[in-house]
């Protein structure tokens, strides 16, 4: 096996379950928490050798202090003061996890808590399942796998998130994996994100099914020594479904969700990612009144979705970026409710709902660039589909609407400045517009079917560059809205 050195400097050394005192291998401290007490509050370095480790009263496994340096991928053979640990991901058999939880235990709401200038480095983090309102997410279920919050100076560097889900039982859900909240600021440097999900409750929202930035700034860089080690797969961004009184919640960013932050982003593929907003609630009888459907939600971004936030793609995405087809999907119009006395009609069906950037969505960003001359022959591929609109209730009830489907692979509005490209981006994009809901006999009025606009891209400002559709429509420039 081939292994890689850190710089030899002072540090406290784990092994899970070890009774020793943390100066060296051969006598290492038995947990995390030990090597934080030992510290102290100031600043060290903790090293981890392989291992697993999980706490089973839903409280997170590591809760970090200012200025803490966390390493793992440590071999359980070393001794001495040894500093050689396995290399990241492909290669490597040495791993250092921290679970969130298991299906007999409580799940932790977060796996990690970061603080200011703290450092994790080559762990595995599973099982991290968020599901109550969490006060450093603005009331959300957030961040299954790594809290930053506020935290300042963070950084996360070869770290692999494997089943780290936000799911909501009464609020939004943010950042299946990782939540930087306002103030807060990470780099996320050559991480693996696989089977991330954020799952809003009953007509709320989902944004980031991975990672969520509001108010924040995340640089994610998938480098590493020249080599990509940056993904996300199977991702899921899912809005909450309309419940017995409500619309569809919107899903904002199947992997990547950002809000009023700073996102940066360079050499991450996306595989398998989609969005899909919440079906609307089907109608009923209030107060003696028939009650119509209610809209479905949203889908915009299955792959990265922003609003009002600074984006900047500096050089490129790699070269296997968002070809597997990122999928936003609208949520289904709820059915009109039954009319329950002769000669009433039932209620309309509900609006299917919009989607929008199959793999982009971008609306009143304060910047948005894609630059860098290695963008020659980057490919943007995206599928948006509308939809379904609610059927009308009986009997008579009128048919929804189809929801609207823009942008197969990127939308982009009310963005400054446009788009700026230093190279040729190709787009693949599908635009399918949602279809009508059924009109019920025997009077019911029939509805179309949504619109389908901009087949690879809607809204799109050239700056400078040359953009090409490849599938669909063409771009559409004439109706771009600039600030």
């Amino acid at each position: 096996m081939r292994f890689i050195s850190l710089p030899l400097s002072p540090a406290i050394f784990v092994e899970f379950g070890a009774a020793g005192e943390g100066s060296s291998w051969d006598s290492p401290l038995g947990s995390i928490d030990e090597a934080l007490t030992l510290a102290a509050g100031e600043p060290a370095e903790i090293w981890v050798k392989e291992g697993s480790f999980r706490r089973t009263d839903g409280t997170p496994a590591v809760t970090l202090t200012p200025g803490i340096k966390l390493r793992g991928r440590f071999p359980r053979e070393h001794v001495g003061m040894s500093a050689t640990r396995s290399p990241p991901f492909i290669e490597n058999t040495v791993q250092t996890r921290l679970l969130g939880g298991s299906g007999v235990e409580l799940f932790a709401q977060h796996v990690v808590v970061m603080a200011d200038d703290t450092v994790i480095d080559g762990f595995n983090i599973w099982n991290g399942r968020a599901t109550e309102p969490e006060p450093a997410c603005g009331g959300a279920a957030c961040a299954g796998g790594i809290l930053v919050g506020g935290a300042k100076r963070v950084v996360i560097e070869d770290v692999k998130f494997i089943f780290t889900t936000a799911e909501s039982r009464n609020s939004d859900a943010m950042g299946g994996a990782v939540y930087v909240g306002a103030g807060g600021s990470a780099s996320i440097r050559s991480a693996y994100f696989a089977i991330a999900s954020a799952t809003a409750a009953t007509g709320y929202m989902a944004l980031g099914g991975a990672v969520a930035v509001v108010g924040g700034t995340l640089s994610l860089d998938g480098t590493n020594g020249g080599s990509d080690f940056g993904f996300f797969g199977s991702t899921t961004a899912q809005g909450g479904n309309g419940g017995t009184s409500d619309r569809g919640g919107d899903a904002i960013g199947g992997a990547v969700g950002c809000s009023g932050g700073s996102l940066n982003i360079t050499r991450f593929s996306f595989g398998g990612v989609s969005a899909r907003g919440g079906d609307g609630a089907a109608g009923g009888i209030v107060a003696g009144k028939v009650r119509n459907g209610l809209p479905g939600g949203a889908a915009r971004g299955a792959a990265i979705g922003m609003i009002g936030c600074a984006f900047s793609a500096n050089g490129i995405f790699n070269s296997d970026s968002f070809s597997d087809g990122p999928i936003a999907t609208g949520g289904r119009g709820g059915h009109g409710g039954a009319s329950q006395l002769a000669g009433t009609q039932g209620g309309a069906g509900g609006v299917g709902g919009a989607a929008e950037g199959g793999a982009i969505y971008s609306s009143q960003n304060l910047s948005f660039s894609i630059a860098g001359n290695s963008l020659e022959g980057f490919e943007l591929n995206g599928i948006a589909r509308g939809g379904k609109g609610g059927n009308g209730g009986p009997s008579s009830g009128s048919a929804g609407k189809g929801g609207d489907a823009r942008g197969g692979a990127f939308y982009v509005e009310n963005a400054p400045g446009g788009v700026a490209s230093a190279a040729a981006i190709t787009f693949n994009g599908t635009v399918t517009a949602g279809l009508a809901g059924e009109a019920a006999a025997p009077t019911g009025s029939s509805a179309s079917g949504g619109l389908a606009e901009g087949g690879c891209a809607f809204k799109v400002c050239q700056v400078d560059g040359t953009y090409v559709c490849a599938t669909g429509s063409q771009v559409d420039s004439l109706s771009c809205e600039l600030n």
